[in-house]
């Protein structure tokens, strides 16, 4: 094939569109992941995004609501996640809504362990997804227990969630 018939062919080609852009030349990513100011909430909005301590990316982190679930963690972590939940690229905001969104649906469907994959925000200082997303998970009621995830299933980068069986009560 000529280079007159390629350059023919590319005029061709059209860019696959997304739903969503990661990162948008109007924001730097530094604004990106910063809480914006939010009202209460009402029967259709999610909790604010609640206060948190920055957390490093590679840092390992864990969270029992109950001390007798720490002894359980290594039978938790012989099973698989029954749901994994992709929170790369999304702003604060998004990712609240998803969370809680993700953590209502696996209370009523009976799922029991959800895998968080945050990242590990190796160019900041400390990872604003997952500092922001361990604060959400201590303070939902439906969640037992996380810790970070073992290293085949995203190690640091991730978080291994249980949830509380509809039947439970702590």
């Amino acid at each position: 094939m000529r280079d007159n018939d390629k350059n023919k062919n590319l005029d061709k080609v059209e860019p696959i569109p997304h739903k969503r852009l990661y990162f948008s030349q109007s924001k730097p990513l530094k604004k990106r992941h910063q809480p914006s100011e939010s009202t209460p909430p009402t029967d259709h909005q999610h909790p604010p995004i609640p206060s948190y301590s920055p957390i490093a990316g590679d840092d390992t982190i864990a969270y029992f609501k109950d001390q007798s679930l720490q002894s359980q963690k290594k039978k938790w972590m012989k099973l698989k996640p029954t749901q994994t939940i992709d929170l790369h690229g999304m702003t604060l905001d998004e990712a609240n809504v998803h969370i809680h969104e993700s953590l209502q649906h696996a209370y009523q469907a009976h799922h029991r362990i959800i895998l968080f994959i945050h990242g590990k925000a190796l160019t900041q200082s400390a990872a604003p997804l997952k500092s922001m997303l361990a604060a959400t998970l201590e303070q939902h009621p439906h969640v037992l227990a996380y810790w970070s995830a073992p290293n085949h299933l995203g190690g640091t980068g991730a978080l291994f969630c249980i949830i509380k069986n509809n039947k439970d009560s702590l």
